[in-house]
């Protein structure tokens, strides 16, 4: 959990500096460094780019990151906000080399009037980029569709919500904002990490999928699971698998767990729950301390406290 932690510590920094002064820098919450100190560097404002770009590094403190695609073969990029922008609040943007960089401001400075500025991504469909990192404070992130082999998005309290995704690697993190994504084709690794915000995610096939969470409520729903490790404090667990998984461990504390589980697939399982009840659909063996279904061959581990285990046949 030591990431959630962090993010809870990121959030709380925010509302002290917002409160206590009329403007401050981004310093040390996951926004790259200053524009500023290297201003020859950059340009301003909207802009149509037709460099060759692989990797996308994005910086965004407050409003929203909307990324979309269209038919053509170049990247554009839009800025509106809630007044009127001078040269220092308006986004700058470099490429160097192959990647391209995308910063919020030009100190990267969030002003206690609050500004709140939207960024129009617009890619090519025919993109599929080596790498999408995008950093927030308080923006939303949010895209119809995603194509990279590399996924990094973090935010202190906005939200992430991701539909289409062709991606490798995920690692989506939020303290206090909801986390939604819709995964196509096959994913290597899938990782989700929160604090206080609900985390939701359907897949094709992930191979690995790490979860980690505080409060907020879980609910993954995939076609073909390999590994799984769901670890939260007091926050409810739903998992679906609809074809075929072969390791999947939960962990909470007083959550309620609940699994779907594909009827043709046999598993053996380890329950342990001090005061919660447990329930299945399917019929069970208990056999040596541990549960079997079918021939027993993935494996299966529950561990909460006060929360209630329920198993049952996925549709």
């Amino acid at each position: 959990m030591k990431k959630a932690i962090t993010l809870v510590c990121i959030s709380a920094l925010l509302c002290t500096a917002l409160c206590g002064c009329g403007s401050f820098k981004l310093i040390d919450i996951g926004l790259k460094g200053s524009a500023g100190n290297d201003r020859g560097s950059y340009s301003s404002g909207a802009a149509e780019i037709t460099d060759t770009v692989k990797d996308i590094d994005i910086s965004w403190a407050s409003g929203l990151v909307d990324i979309t695609y269209d038919s053509g073969s170049s990247i554009k990029l839009e800025e509106s906000a809630n007044e009127e922008l001078s040269s220092d609040s308006c986004m700058v943007w470099s490429v160097e080399g192959t990647r391209l960089v995308i910063k919020f401001s030009r100190d990267n400075i969030i002003n206690a009037n609050g500004l709140r500025k939207t960024l129009v991504l617009t890619l090519p469909e025919a993109l599929r980029a080596d790498s999408i990192t995008i950093s927030c404070a308080s923006a939303d992130t949010k895209a119809a569709s995603l194509s990279a082999k590399r996924l990094n998005i973090s935010s202190s309290s906005g939200s992430i919500e991701l539909g289409s995704v062709d991606s490798d690697d995920i690692e989506l993190s939020s303290a206090s904002g909801e986390i939604s994504i819709a995964q196509t084709g096959k994913c290597e690794e899938a990782e989700f990490y929160s604090s206080s915000g609900r985390i939701y995610g359907t897949f094709d096939t992930v191979n690995g999928l790490d979860v980690e969470t505080s409060s907020g409520k879980t609910e993954i729903i995939a076609n073909v699971l390999d590994e799984a490790d769901i670890d939260t404090s007091s926050a409810d667990v739903s998992l679906t698998v609809k074809q075929s998984f072969r390791d999947i461990g939960v962990s909470t504390a007083s959550g309620a767990v609940k699994l779907l589980l594909p009827e043709a697939q046999g598993f053996t399982a380890e329950l342990d729950t001090a005061s919660g009840d447990f329930e299945s659909d399917l019929a069970l063996l208990f056999k040596n301390g541990e549960y079997v279904y079918g021939n027993g061959s993935a494996e299966l581990e529950v561990d909460t406290s006060s929360g209630n285990v329920t198993i049952g046949c996925a549709k």
